[in-house]
C-alpha cells in the first residue's frame, strides 16, 4: 500500500515539475514569438509532462541499484533519451542535426541539480553519523 502511494506521489511531483518546466519555456517563447497556436502549446503540454513523469520514476533507481555512479549514469541516459525524444515531438528542437546546444545545456542543468542533490545528501549523511558518534561516546 505504502509503494503505491509512493508511486502516485511521485507521478503527481513529475507532473507538477513537467507542468512548471512548460510553464517557463511557454513563457520564454511567448516573448520571442508574436504568437503561440493551440497545438504548440498541447504539444509542449505533453511533453513536460512525459519529461517530469519520467524524470521522477526515475529516480526509484538510485533506491534499488547498489552502485550511485551506475544509477546516475543510467538515470542521465534514460533522461537525455527522453528529452530528446519530447523536444524533437514538441517542435523544441526542430531537427535531430540541431540536438547539440540543447543535450549541452540539459547535461548542464542536470549536472547542476545532481550536484546540489549530492551535496544536501552528503550533509544529511554527515549529520547522521556525528549524532551515532555522539551516541556511542555517551
Amino acid at each position: 500500500m505504502g509503494s503505491s502511494k509512493s508511486f502516485i506521489k511521485s507521478l503527481l511531483i513529475g507532473i507538477g515539475i513537467g507542468l512548471s518546466i512548460n510553464s517557463t519555456f511557454l513563457f520564454i517563447f511567448s516573448m520571442k514569438y508574436e504568437s503561440l497556436n493551440s497545438g504548440i502549446i498541447f504539444k509542449s503540454y505533453i511533453a513536460s509532462i512525459i519529461l517530469g513523469v519520467v524524470s521522477c520514476l526515475t529516480g526509484y533507481l538510485f533506491n534499488r541499484m547498489e552502485s550511485m555512479i551506475k544509477a546516475s549514469i543510467i538515470h542521465f541516459l534514460i533522461l537525455i533519451t527522453t528529452f530528446v525524444s519530447v523536444a524533437l515531438f514538441a517542435g523544441w528542437i526542430e531537427d535531430i542535426s540541431s540536438v547539440v546546444i540543447p543535450a549541452i545545456e540539459f547535461t548542464v542543468i542536470y549536472v547542476a541539480i545532481f550536484l546540489v542533490i549530492y551535496f544536501v545528501e552528503k550533509r544529511k549523511i554527515e549529520k547522521i553519523n556525528e549524532e551515532l558518534r555522539k551516541k556511542v561516546n555517551a
